[in-house]
C-alpha cells in the first residue's frame, strides 16, 4: 500500500490500470475507497487511475495548517513520484474546488476538467457549521449517527441503494475535527474570487451536476461553465448529488466521451 510523506504526515495515494493518466479527487468525508469500490472497474479498463485519500480523510494522515495550496501541491508531488507529467482530473463535490484550484495553479499539469457538483461558494445556510459547538453537533449528527446519515442519504441520493451502505460506512468512520477543518477551508476559500480566476483557464472543461440536486450545487456548476472558456455542461437525469455511486456506468460513460472528443 504506497504512502507519501509530506510535510510529516503519511499521505495514502495508488494507482490502478494502464492508458490514459485520470486523477479523482474524492469528496468530503469520504475517502477514494468508495470510487476505487465502484467506479474503478469501469475505468481503470482504459484510463491509468491515480487515487489519493485527502489529508485527514481515509488512510491519510492530516496535514499541519491546511490549505488548497498545500493540497494542490500535494498533487503535484504525487504525480512527480508516479512520474506522471499531466493527467485528465475530476473532481467531485470537495474535489472539484481543489481540481479547480489545481487547474488554475498548475495548467501545464492537466489536460481535461472534470467539475462534478461543484461547490466553490460557502453557502449561508452552512454559516451556523463555524460556530463551533454548533457545528460540530450538526456535523456528529449528519455524518457520526446512523439516524442522521439516513436523514442525509435521503435529501442526497435519488438512486443508489445498492452503494448508501458503503457511503454510510465511510461517513461514520470520518474524524469530526477533521470535517469541520475542512468547512473552515472551504469557508475561507469561498471569499476568493473563483470565477473570475476561472476565466483563465484554457483546457476543455466539463460541468456535471445531477438533475435533481440541490441548487447551491447546481447554481455553482452552471455558473462555472458559463465563465470557463472551453466548457461544456451536463445534467444526468433522475439523479441528485452523488452521481458516482447514482449512476456510475452513466458517469463513466459521460466523462469517456469528453475525455475522448477530438473536438
Amino acid at each position: 500500500m504506497p504512502f507519501l510523506n509530506y510535510e510529516g504526515a503519511q499521505i495514502y495515494y495508488d494507482r490502478f490500470g494502464q492508458g490514459i493518466p485520470l486523477l479523482f479527487i474524492h469528496e468530503w468525508n469520504t475517502s477514494s475507497n468508495l470510487f476505487k469500490r465502484v467506479n474503478l472497474p469501469d475505468f481503470k479498463e482504459k484510463y491509468q487511475v491515480i487515487l489519493f485519500d485527502l489529508p485527514g480523510f481515509g488512510k491519510s494522515d492530516l496535514l499541519p495548517q491546511m490549505t488548497f495550496d498545500k493540497i494542490t501541491d500535494l498533487i503535484v508531488k504525487i504525480m512527480d513520484t508516479l512520474e506522471v507529467p499531466k493527467v485528465h482530473v475530476i473532481g467531485f463535490c470537495l474535489g472539484s474546488a481543489i481540481a479547480l484550484d489545481f487547474a488554475i495553479r498548475y495548467p501545464e499539469r492537466m489536460n481535461k476538467l472534470v467539475l462534478m457538483e461543484a461547490l466553490i461558494d460557502f453557502p449561508l445556510i452552512c454559516k451556523p457549521l463555524l460556530i463551533p459547538h454548533v457545528g460540530n453537533w450538526i456535523v456528529r449528527f449528519f455524518a457520526g449517527t446512523m439516524f442522521g446519515s439516513l436523514l442525509f442519504k435521503k435529501v442526497m441520493f435519488k438512486r443508489g441503494r445498492e452503494n448508501r451502505g458503503m457511503f454510510t460506512q465511510e461517513t461514520l468512520r470520518a474524524n469530526i475535527n477533521v470535517s469541520m477543518e475542512y468547512m473552515r477551508m472551504v469557508y475561507h476559500y469561498g471569499k476568493i474570487k473563483h470565477y473570475e480566476r476561472s476565466k483563465s483557464l484554457t483546457m476543455p472543461t466539463l460541468c456535471m451536476n445531477g438533475e435533481l440536486s440541490l441548487n447551491l450545487f447546481r447554481r455553482c456548476t452552471r455558473k462555472l461553465s458559463q465563465v470557463i472558456p472551453l466548457s461544456k455542461y451536463k445534467s444526468l437525469r433522475d439523479c441528485k448529488h452523488f452521481i458516482p455511486l447514482e449512476k456510475p456506468r452513466i458517469m463513466y460513460d459521460v466523462v469517456d466521451q469528453f475525455i475522448c472528443d477530438q473536438g
